[in-house]
């Protein structure tokens, strides 16, 4: 039957299940990193390890954000930053699954570790095998999120910006690199990207084109006017200056704090991005985080190149995400694209401006000197104090494991079945998860029905499978999920072989605000 002509819909529910633009095939949608490392464990050590790939990846992350700070600021900075990053709630809750935001946060931090590092090398050769493995990360990046590209692009380029040397060859193959990554992206997965994008597009046509026309009468403008295009080289060289770079910087953290400060004070903290980081982050970090965002692009060392690009990563996202984020207001799912880069970059800027705080205040008021052992006591007072501001909103995650015995009742669906069998199920909420698992992991035959007019039991497409799976001699199972869709195959005879009772902790979707304990729902 998997032959016979079925609409792709009725095998997987989802939006990563769709025909291929050009092809008559199933696109297995999505972009392929995150499949792939998921595959690695799966292959080793069975398919129920798949997932574990995504926690390998948020500690791996975590890892290289503590390695990259102790580098970069000692450990009086990495060690609070890297606790405030491993307990805050979008770390944990998305650390826990198999995403591509723990995939992409793990290249980000990557990237910049490798980068530190060969910094700080002298030896030509092994300085060229770090830059090309940075190359490489740079151009899975593309492969790995719809807005890769874009964040390999700004990355790299706050790199070159602070790059204290003029930029040579090796950006021009990280460049590239970047480039390969975006075509092999397209041609992995076209539908995805097809479908996505418009998507994006369509929402922020107006806007969009308006900026574009904006931008192209300025730029006819300036090549027209001799006078006002050698006063604009003047500024781009002003602003290009080593010691001006970092203002540059910091102007841009003050209007990502303006504008996080005035989303939270004007508008309710559920409807707006700058409101969700406020909820999750909790304010008084939050503020930290924004002291410390201005502050580190004057507080870091000129070398430090890495961190003062995840301060500006982090700014950038932050920007952009506060005008149009990009996701569904449901928590706590809206904190997703803030996972990668702007969670990181705000657990530093605390760590930063929290050290910056203390120290300022030491020499305020022990001038003399004498002050080591109370400058210590406040210090770990105040980031203990933001540590357990980040990580209040995860407490219930602590207790909570998500659909925890899962597996034992897809065994006891699994052991109702004939390896030969063809499944139909509903579309209900539990029919559209264990479709996939029965099919993918216990190779049945499954196909869903829908309430549509294409989809329906009694569609031509589901009697032409039926005709053909009977003239194979392969029994045909109706797996019931929801009573209330009645949705089983019209003029067949129905009868009972058993049920499973399928009861696991789930985490409630809300719209309110973050998950409390009241949201672990059972």
């Amino acid at each position: 039957p998997e032959n016979v002509s079925v609409p792709a819909a009725t095998r997987f529910w989802g939006p990563f299940f769709q025909p291929v633009l050009y092809r008559h095939q199933i696109e297995i949608g999505y972009l392929p990193v995150t499949k792939v490392l998921g595959a690695g464990p799966g292959l080793v050590l069975g398919l129920r390890w798949v997932i574990w790939a995504g926690p390998a990846m948020a500690l791996l992350s975590l890892t290289l954000f503590t390695a990259l700070l102790r580098r970069s600021l000692g450990w009086g900075v990495a060690l609070p930053a890297g606790a405030m990053l491993a307990f805050a709630f979008p770390q944990v809750w998305f650390g826990r699954h198999l995403l591509s935001e723990p995939v992409t946060q793990a290249l980000v931090m990557a990237i910049l570790w490798l980068d530190a590092e060969s910094g700080a090398i002298r030896c030509q050769g092994q300085r060229r095998l770090l830059t090309a493995a940075q190359a490489l990360l740079l151009g899975l990046l593309p492969l790995t999120r719809l807005e890769g590209a874009l964040i390999g692009g700004a990355l790299l380029g706050w790199l070159v910006w602070h790059a204290q040397a003029k930029p040579g060859r090796e950006w021009v193959w990280a460049g590239i690199a970047l480039g390969f990554g975006q075509a092999l992206s397209v041609l992995s997965s076209p539908t995805y990207l097809y479908t996505r994008l418009i998507g994006v597009l369509s929402q922020a046509a107006q806007p969009l084109a308006a900026t574009i026309s904006i931008a192209v009468v300025a730029l006819v403008a300036i090549s027209a006017c001799a006078p006002l295009r050698r006063r604009c080289l003047q500024i781009v060289g002003w602003i290009a200056r080593p010691v001006h770079r970092s203002w540059v910087s910091s102007a841009f953290a003050i209007v990502l704090a303006a504008a996080v400060l005035v989303q939270a004070a004007t508008a309710p903290l559920g409807d707006t991005f700058a409101g969700w980081l406020v909820q999750y982050w909790s304010l008084p970090a939050l503020l930290f985080s924004l002291i410390g965002l201005v502050l580190a692009p004057l507080a870091v060392p000129t070398d430090q190149r890495a961190i003062r690009a995840l301060a500006l990563l982090g700014v950038t996202f932050g920007l952009l995400y506060a005008v149009d984020a990009q996701t569904t207001p449901v928590h706590p799912w809206v904190m997703r694209r803030a996972v990668p880069m702007i969670i990181p970059a705000l657990a530093m800027g605390a760590a930063v401006a929290a050290k910056g705080l203390v120290d300022l205040l030491c020499r305020r008021v022990l001038p003399y000197g004498g002050g080591c052992l109370l400058r210590g006591i406040g210090y770990q007072a105040l980031v203990v104090a933001l540590v357990i501001a980040t990580g209040v909103t995860s407490l219930p995650l602590l207790i909570h494991q998500e659909r925890l015995g899962v597996w034992t009742k897809l065994a006891a669906v699994d052991a109702l079945l004939p390896s030969h069998a063809v499944v139909l199920i509903d579309d209900g909420a539990i029919g559209r998860q264990v479709a996939q698992p029965l099919a993918l992991i216990y190779g049945h035959s499954v196909y869903h029905l829908q309430q549509s007019e294409a989809l329906r039991a009694d569609a031509p497409p589901v009697s032409r499978l039926l005709r053909i799976a009977r003239s194979q001699g392969r029994p045909i199972y109706y797996l019931a999920s929801d009573i209330n869709r009645r949705l089983a195959p019209a003029d067949n005879e129905l009868s009972s072989v058993g049920g499973v009772h399928v009861v696991t902790p789930v985490l409630a979707h809300r719209t309110d605000g973050p998950p409390d304990w009241f949201a672990l729902a059972r």
